[in-house]
């Protein structure tokens, strides 16, 4: 299990990210090798500023 830092989940929620492809397989490696986790920080941060987060917390368990 490893738990997904704020920078993992906004690089790879950003198409520009020159990061982006890094933390997608990392997000997808952490999933199949045993699982990986958001926690509410995290989370939180990543929503900030959006006008709808409700829509970004959806979608942010399904990467990977």
């Amino acid at each position: 299990m490893i738990l997904l830092d704020t920078n993992v989940l906004i690089y790879a929620s950003t198409d520009q990210s020159p990061f982006l492809e890094w933390a997608r397989r990392t997000i997808a490696t952490g999933v199949a090798e045993g699982g990986a986790a958001v926690n509410a920080v995290s989370l939180a941060e990543l929503c900030v500023g959006d006008a709808e987060p409700e829509v970004r917390a959806a979608f942010a368990p399904r990467r990977g």
